[in-house]
Order: structure tokens, then sequence, then C-alpha cells
């Protein structure tokens, strides 16, 4: 039988629209992140450039800010499981909005991700703004740099 507090959390009101916001959050980064490695790649010709990390790194850092801000009293604000992770082994979370929030989060990454493919057809022939290792990195070399 599930616990009382866990069919509260799955038939509450207020945490389904924490998770709304974790789902919409989650795709507008990883459509405006991945968005940013794909439309800079097409201005310089996918050369990895300077400036072109610069307006990358603040196309992330910007709509990270803006989305925890815009989230944070409503779930939290934590757009990432592995925040929610640590959110549910501190027990700052239960166990059942933490697999709310992680569910939400995946769907939302996908759902970003087909947005920016309908948004831009292009990038299909790309990498989608996926990271990779750089030329002449191995594996176990950017195993050890992680």
């Amino acid at each position: 039988m599930i616990p009382a507090i866990a069919v509260n959390e799955f038939t509450s009101l207020e945490a389904w629209r924490a998770t709304f916001a974790e789902l919409v959050a989650t795709l507008l980064f990883v459509f405006l992140g991945a968005g940013s490695v794909v439309v800079t790649g097409a201005l310089t010709n996918g050369e990895l450039t300077a400036p072109r990390l610069l307006v990358i790194a603040l196309a992330h850092g910007f709509a990270i800010a803006l989305l925890v801000y815009a989230t944070a009293n409503i779930s939290g604000g934590h757009i990432n499981p592995a925040v929610t992770f640590s959110a549910w082994v501190t027990k700052n979370i239960s166990t059942a909005r933490a697999l709310m929030f992680v569910m939400a989060q995946l769907v939302g990454a996908v759902a970003g991700a087909l947005l920016l493919l309908v948004a831009i057809p292009e990038a299909a022939d790309t990498n989608l703004g996926a990271h990779a290792l750089g030329p002449g990195v191995s594996i176990h070399i950017g195993l050890v740099m992680e």
C-alpha cells in the first residue's frame, strides 16, 4: 500500500504546479542553452572561438539565473535531476515529489531539444548543441578531466 503522504503528493495541485514549473524551466533551459550552441556554430562555421564560447557561457548563465529566479518560489528552481537528487538525499523534498520532478525534467529536456529541432531544422545535421570531447582528447583523458 502507498503511504498517505505519497498519495497526497500525487493528488496535490501545488505539487503538480511545481512539477509543471520544472518541466517548463528545463524545456526552456535546453532550448536556450543548446540553441546558443547551434546558432553560434552556424555563425562561425563550427569554429570554436573565444567570442563564441563567451556567448554560449553567457546564454547558459543568463538562462539558468532567469529560470531559477522564476521558479524558485514555485518548485525550488531545481531544473536539473542532480539538484533534485541532492534535495531528496538531504530530505528537503519527498520521494514522490523527487520522482515527479525528475520525470518532468527528463520530459522537459526532450521537449526542449525537439522544439529546437522544429525551430532550426538545419540543426538536425549537427549535434543539436550536445557536448563532446575536443579534437585530440581521448575518452580516457576526458574521463580523468571530468
